[in-house]
């Protein structure tokens, strides 16, 4: 049987071991800033995710990228680089093709189960979840050539024998391939992916909550007021020294949980798929206000005029609760800057890997230099990647002197993020 993925226990450190998808993607941001405003969780997401990386990469780099993070739980996400695109691009392979294509599932099969195997043997717990989507759903050219060059059989393919082994080894699966293809298809007016492999930042967005969504339950929250009556909370945070007429309404309100952070990425992904419900509304229902507007402060700061009536019938309190918006917005912004220490450190990564898979040591610089300079002019030489490595090459050495700041600096995000807490705040209501 397949288990279901536990939810993450505070101050947790989960790697998550990816492709391009892990390494430039934001799922795993967001996903942390779902966890600490919806479950008031913070929750440690490691990025070890590399650009072009498929399973192959990931094994030969696990000791030192992943298991030496001592991590309480590994997600491994692969896919789009184990099915080689230009496999399917037809809908009638020959003989050749049909046995490249079983050869090359076969292969992630194996190195999926050896992957595992090897963090089980260290102790440390795995999820397996599916692979992203390619996105055929939209018009896009490439170079003045249309795109049809499709592989979502084999992955289809792929991620079935990832459920399967899954099953098989009573491991935790997440799909995110079957929501983020339903979007792809039943949205393509969006164009939710820029080059049909790499989703938008709005797509990581939704790629996000269909995770959190497969680990938690989105259950409604409320707090509920009447004068002369005990308030009653489910998920709508404690309330203490509540003084109510109905004339005003003044309360010490300690939430359980925060609105997430509504960006524009946020506006543009509810469109497809409600996110507001279980990722932002605080639901307040106040009865015996009159039916008259009242002005709402909160710790002070005006916070906007609500008619009684709005209120006595469940209002979101989340867009005009401003304190707690701030702290929302504080979270994101050092998650996003968490992620721009990741991306520094990622690089790295990528061009460690280049250096220890050719046998180099990446500490030793002059190692590093020469093979990084043959691995441009001679492997890269004919390949239509060689502009792109050696653009990533030359950011390496640019990042290479600045690895221990980076450390640094997560570290220094991440002690914030812990250090974060749901503070009291005063509310009050005052007919005008």
């Amino acid at each position: 049987m397949i288990f279901s993925t536990p939810p993450f226990r505070p101050g947790e450190k989960v790697v998550c071991l990816g492709d391009s998808t892990t390494h430039d993607g934001y799922w795993l941001y967001d996903l942390a800033q779902m966890i600490q405003c919806r479950q008031n969780v913070c929750v440690d997401f490691i990025n070890a995710g590399v650009s072009g990386g498929n399973l192959a990469g990931a094994l030969s780099r696990l000791d030192w990228d992943v298991i030496a993070c001592h991590p309480d739980r590994v997600i491994i996400c692969f896919g789009l680089n184990d099915v080689f695109r230009e496999l399917y691009d037809t809908l009638a392979p020959d003989a050749a093709k049909r046995a490249e294509r079983e050869l090359h599932l076969r292969e992630f099969s194996d190195r999926l189960a050896l992957a595992v195997q090897r963090l089980r043997d260290a102790g440390i717990p795995v999820v397996v979840m599916s692979s992203f989507p390619f996105d055929e759903y939209h018009p896009l050219t490439e170079a003045g050539k249309e795109l049809i060059c499709c592989n979502t059989q084999g992955l289809a393919r792929l991620n079935e024998l990832a459920r399967t082994f899954s099953e098989k080894e009573s491991l935790p699966f997440i799909d995110i391939f079957t929501p983020m293809t339903q979007y792809y298809r039943q949205f393509s007016n969006f164009q939710i992916c820029s080059d049909r492999v790499h989703p938008r930042r709005f797509g990581y967005l939704l790629a996000a909550a269909a995770i959190y969504d497969a680990i938690y339950d989105t259950e409604e929250n409320i707090l509920s007021l009447a004068s002369g009556k005990t308030p009653e909370s489910l998920h709508g945070g404690k309330v203490e020294a509540l003084s109510f007429t109905n004339r005003f309404c003044r309360f010490f309100w300690t939430p359980d949980l925060l609105p997430f952070d509504r960006s524009s990425y946020f506006e543009t992904a509810d469109k497809i798929v409600d996110l507001s419900a279980p990722l932002s509304r605080m639901n307040w229902a106040i009865d015996g206000l009159d039916a008259e507007p009242y002005s709402l402060k909160m710790n002070g700061i005006p916070c906007g005029i609500i008619h009684g009536t709005m209120l006595k019938n469940t209002m979101d309190i989340a867009p005009s609760a401003i304190p707690l918006q701030a702290q929302s917005a504080h979270i994101a912004a050092l998650l996003a800057e968490e992620n721009r220490q990741d991306l520094g450190l990622r690089r790295l990564a990528q061009c460690d890997l280049i250096v220890s898979e050719r046998g180099g040591n990446p500490t030793a610089e002059n190692d590093t230099r020469k093979i990084l300079d043959d691995y441009i002019h001679i492997e890269c030489a004919k390949s239509q990647y060689q502009s792109y490595y050696a653009a990533v090459i030359e950011d390496y050495w640019q990042k290479r002197p600045f690895r221990n700041l980076f450390l640094e600096n997560r570290a220094r995000v991440r002690s914030a993020l812990e250090k974060i807490r749901l503070e009291p705040v005063f509310v009050e209501l005052e007919r005008m």
